[in-house]
């Protein structure tokens, strides 16, 4: 009906969809915020037990002159201590940059240090908080599939972070050959699922788009890019929250 009895039953009756809708969305940000913190605290049944053996590792090497291998066991120290952050999900960018860090210095080492690393980092953004452990994924994909496969030794990874719209942005580039043989396509959070499926290839970055979106809808996320002379470049975009 077009009268005030019909309009107030189509409203009741959107409203109704709408709160089925957020309520739906809760439960699913609910549960997945569950298992996330159970993996962490599952991780973290003694931790204590991994950073004291590393360090008598540390020392045995340190006692041996294995300086370069007491480096990279304090770099692996670092980065399970910030990622497992005591089962929080979120976390200061300080911190997740500290375990980027320590990241590409493992990586560095594995890698004969083939690869040049540069940061580009608002510092005024490093105060703020964010969902933690959502730019290693990233960092992975980058060095795996676009620095590993450059034929040359001009390798590059760059990682910026400014801040746009009251947005936190962080930018990932490598120089390798790209996403696709077009080499010029832009994938959204869609595409990603899309794209990767089921399989195991890219199932860090699904985790971390799935995770971005639960927490904070849509408009947040990430898309990934690439261009016909080559290059990647996936972009993370989060609120910010000072």
């Amino acid at each position: 009906a077009q009268d005030e009895i019909g309009t107030l039953v189509t409203g009741i009756d959107d409203m109704m969809h709408t709160i089925n809708h957020y309520i739906i969305r809760q439960y699913r940000l609910d549960a997945a915020n569950k298992t996330i913190q159970l993996q962490m605290l599952q991780a973290q049944i003694n931790p204590h037990f991994l950073y004291n053996t590393l360090s008598f590792i540390n020392w045995k090497c340190v006692r041996a002159g294995q300086e370069d291998v007491s480096d990279i066991i304090n770099q692996l120290a670092m980065f399970y201590r910030t990622c497992l952050n005591m089962g929080n999900q979120f976390i200061y960018v300080r911190t997740e940059i500290a375990n980027i860090e320590a990241y590409i210095n493992i990586q560095l080492r594995l890698h004969d240090n083939n690869f040049c690393v540069e940061y580009d980092l608002d510092e005024e953004l490093l105060n703020c908080r964010m969902l933690s452990f959502v730019l290693q994924p990233l960092i992975e994909n980058a060095i795996l599939h676009g620095i590993d496969k450059r034929r040359d030794a001009d390798r590059k990874l760059i990682l910026v972070l400014r801040r746009e719209n009251e947005k936190l942005v962080f930018y990932v580039r490598d120089n390798g050959p790209g996403l696709t043989k077009e080499k010029a396509a832009w994938l959204t959070a869609r595409d990603l699922t899309e794209k990767f499926g089921a399989s195991s290839k890219g199932y860090g970055i699904r985790n971390v788009q799935e995770r971005i979106a639960l927490q904070h809808g849509e408009g947040y996320g990430i898309r990934l890019g690439s261009w016909p002379g080559g290059g990647c470049e996936a972009v993370l975009v989060l609120p910010l929250l000072e």
